[in-house]
């Protein structure tokens, strides 16, 4: 093998590790924040403090879609039992069974919201993180990525 071959594979190898290194290492910050700082954190927060259980609650149009999805609800209650597939529900059943949706749906959208907070956060890690090893690996960047 020719010296500038194996100068090339070198090169190429340390590139591709220090790209992986650009990718990985952000990336994982990134999951850790998210999954194991910021949402067990919202989740004792919004218990504890009622101003943040009101900006992650359930937004207006999220409320829209939970009455669509209860009307739909409802008429598949309806309609299953017309076909015979559930005995008839007394109003008393009915309304509970539709409670326990609405419920279901509001814990669902307030999940969604922690989430997409959280999202916020953790991104903003993965950004610095990944700023920083630009930053301190600065001659590694112009070798390898320009």
């Amino acid at each position: 093998m020719l010296f500038e071959d194996r100068v090339f594979l070198y090169a190429s190898t340390k590139s591709a590790k220090f790209l992986a290194l650009l990718i990985v290492v952000p990336w994982v910050l990134d999951l850790l924040v998210h999954d194991y700082v910021m949402m067990p954190f919202l989740d004792r927060y919004v218990e504890k403090v009622p101003l943040a259980a009101e900006m992650l609650d359930v937004r207006r149009s999220q409320k829209i879609q939970m009455i669509k999805d209860l009307n739909i609800e409802k008429a598949r209650f309806r309609f299953e039992v017309e076909i015979g597939k559930s005995p008839p529900l007394s109003d008393e059943e009915f309304w509970s069974e539709l409670r326990e949706k609405a419920v279901e749906l509001r814990d669902e959208w307030r999940l969604e919201n922690r989430q997409a907070f959280a999202n916020i956060w953790s991104d903003m890690v993965y950004g610095v993180a990944l700023f920083l090893l630009m930053y301190f690996n600065q001659s590694k960047v112009s070798t390898y990525i320009i």
